[in-house]
């Protein structure tokens, strides 16, 4: 609820923005000490956890498919789509569309594949989850796994023409948001996995921590997910084991090392 509120305040203050209104009553300390009350009264609840889905999970996912989703068509969107998001570290609006009447971002003719089938290309246009608006063109080797997106994207774009979405559920039903998070949960539970704690960012969240876990620097991390800024590291996940290491690894090293006076820590003093 706290955070509730304090997301309805920024969205108020963006439109008394967008409007040219005086923005003058957001910084008010009348408002600030009402707000600091009500975070007291009402608490500030930890944010759920948001599980990972690693390469391991996602090739159980892939594999549950036959005996989850009866359709054959469904079943091919799904498993692209899953692929997809993982290796591309999709956001789900990038991939997902809601209407008839709203088209999707990606489309039949967005995929190009390599001639020698060693790669495909898929162009993401600019969509309001990119607040800088920018196009970019994610590649995407292929590999001998059944979660290969490569293989995956050329099943589904077979026979279809550049214009058609390129998910799109069994009569040319929209791939929406609730159908996809639907059927994430319904095959985390057929691989025995309780659902709770997976969003619809899952996959999004996913590949950063499964990037970090295999050594992968910030940096290159940052660029597989095209993202402008180090929130990604806000994404990768670490166990208690791992962070307790990390901690003893970071702060207890050098145990027996004298007290240096010359630091610039202790300039100030």
């Amino acid at each position: 609820m706290y955070h509730m509120v304090k997301h309805s305040i920024v969205v108020l203050r963006s439109w008394h923005v967008n409007l040219g209104l005086s923005t003058s009553a957001f910084s008010s300390n009348h408002l600030a000490r009402a707000i600091r009350g009500f975070k007291c009264s009402a608490g500030n609840p930890a944010p759920t956890a948001k599980l990972p889905i690693m390469l391991p999970l996602l090739c159980q996912l892939v594999d549950s498919l036959p005996s989850v989703c009866h359709s054959r068509h469904n079943r091919c969107m799904f498993c692209a789509a899953f692929c997809l998001a993982f290796m591309c570290l999709l956001r789900p609006g990038e991939f997902t569309w809601e209407t008839m009447s709203s088209p999707p971002l990606l489309t039949v003719g967005s995929v190009e594949f390599a001639e020698d089938g060693s790669y495909a290309t898929v162009f993401l246009p600019s969509s309001k989850t990119d607040p800088f608006g920018t196009d970019v063109t994610l590649t995407m080797p292929a590999i001998p796994l059944t979660t290969c997106v490569v293989k995956a994207l050329k099943v589904i774009c077979r026979n279809h023409s550049a214009p058609e979405p390129l998910f799109a559920l069994e009569g040319g039903l929209p791939f929406n948001h609730n159908s996809f998070i639907t059927t994430v949960h319904h095959y985390l539970q057929a691989c025995g996995v309780p659902p709770k704690g997976y969003s619809s960012h899952t996959f999004w969240h996913s590949t950063a921590t499964w990037a970090a876990a295999n050594g992968i620097d910030s940096n290159t991390i940052q660029g597989l997910g095209h993202w402008h800024s180090n929130c990604f590291q806000h994404y990768v996940d670490m166990s208690t084991a791992e962070c307790a290491v990390t901690l003893a690894s970071a702060l207890y090293t050098n145990a027996d090392q004298p007290l240096d006076l010359s630091q610039p820590a202790w300039h100030n003093f």
